[in-house]
């Protein structure tokens, strides 16, 4: 489609931004990506939970960041974080000034709608938006996922107010079939893959030869709060996995490679890094951590391994987008719907339930179709990246 370039379009974009995870950064990366080569012209103001993480972030990736008007979206509150005494105050008036300038506010990419970690989340996104139609501005939901939503709030404000949406995108089957449930009726409805694919080159799909023989594996596990599960299912989980690791490497000189997604207090993968990490040297086995340069560092280095078992959905998405054949463990419904729909739910394990045996089994599995696995991925990716695109095509057909 033609690139619009008749005005000047200011979008704004609300969304887990500046949360020390690497999978809303990319999220971010992509939906600057699109609006970039989608509107020749346009001006994008970045929502974002903190302004001097997300300054960072865009400056690591090599885009300046003077080009952006960013501004904290209240995220954590009503004082912005890194801002003294009434100065941190003064986002309200500069949020409310800057989404009247924009010609679209897209609430997401990412997972907007829940609230089964703080019960407030969901509504937040929403009165977002509801606040762009107060200014009789447009919003969409974009890209975005849903998860449980537990809350007679939550659930009082998707039906009323969620209808005022210009659009709304998904990137799963079930996030759509979850909001159809709730009565949600808008113009237009639909459901494509994850955003991040559409930073997949159409040419090129990033996957490096593989071999079938399997020297590296990447990892990253999760770390978890009682928010999440019960104190006996994190600590089965934890044991699970390092019992796990001791046994496929007993009799094979594996190169273990941990790839930490999240930084964000006590769901910070690192936790999870030096247990296991400590655990194994005790049995004189190497768990070595990666810290990236930039995301595409990183990318570039998880599709450098050979297998990938991981918890955290970007991870999963990440492997995958590198041919890299995966087992995920999730611990909600993302990774393992992702894998499923992907036609690879055999390979989709869940925290709750989790035994060493389905760990081994599964991975069992993967070393016997190791070869399957692998050559059905490029196909897959180019296939994900085409449909992705189409979120971006739905967005130039309502702004």
């Amino acid at each position: 489609m033609r690139m619009r370039d008749e005005k000047r379009y200011t979008i704004g974009v609300s969304g887990f931004f500046g949360d020390d995870n690497i999978g809303d950064d990319l999220l971010q990366l992509a939906v600057i990506n699109g609006i970039q080569q989608n509107f020749r012209n346009n001006k994008i103001v970045i929502f974002t939970s903190n302004v001097e993480k997300n300054i960072r972030l865009l400056e690591r990736e090599g885009l300046n960041h003077e080009s952006f008007d960013i501004v904290y979206s209240g995220r954590w509150g009503l004082k912005e974080p890194n801002r003294k005494n009434v100065k941190s105050y003064f986002w309200i008036v500069k949020n409310f000034a800057e989404l009247r300038k924009c010609d679209m506010h897209l609430i997401g990419p990412g997972n907007i709608i829940k609230d089964n970690t703080n019960k407030f989340l969901a509504a937040f996104w929403i009165l977002r938006g509801f606040l762009s139609h107060l200014f009789r501005k447009p919003f969409a939901l974009f890209a975005i996922g849903v998860a449980d939503v537990h809350h007679f709030h939550s659930k009082f404000l998707i039906k009323k107010l969620l209808n005022k949406a210009r659009f709304i995108t998904t990137r799963d089957n079930t996030s759509l079939e979850k909001l159809r449930q709730f009565k949600v009726n808008v113009p237009y409805m639909d459901s494509f893959p994850d955003l991040t694919y559409t930073l997949i080159a159409k040419e090129r799909t990033g996957c490096y030869k593989k071999t079938g023989e399997i020297n590296k594996i990447g990892l990253n596990f999760a770390n978890f709060s009682q928010k999440f599960f019960p104190h006996e299912v994190i600590e089965n989980y934890k044991e699970l996995v390092l019992e796990f690791l001791k046994k496929i490497t007993e009799n094979n000189s594996y190169e273990l490679i941990f790839f930490p997604f999240s930084g964000v207090s006590h769901f910070n993968d690192n936790i999870m890094y030096e247990f296991v990490s400590s655990e194994m040297r005790r049995y004189n086995k190497h768990i070595y951590s990666y810290f990236y340069k930039n995301i595409n560092d990183l990318k570039e280095k998880i599709t450098t391994c050979d297998a990938f078992v991981g918890t955290r959905y970007h991870s999963v998405i990440f492997a995958i987008q590198g041919c890299v054949p995966t087992i995920g463990i999730s611990y909600d419904w993302k990774a393992k719907n992702f894998l499923s729909e992907a036609g690879l739910g055999d390979y989709a394990l869940q925290v709750k339930g989790l035994t060493l045996e389905k760990l081994l089994g599964t991975w069992e599995l993967l070393r016997l179709n190791y070869v399957s696995y692998y050559a059905r991925l490029k196909d897959l990716n180019k296939k994900y990246h085409m449909l992705s695109l189409k979120h971006f095509e739905t967005l130039k057909s309502f702004i």
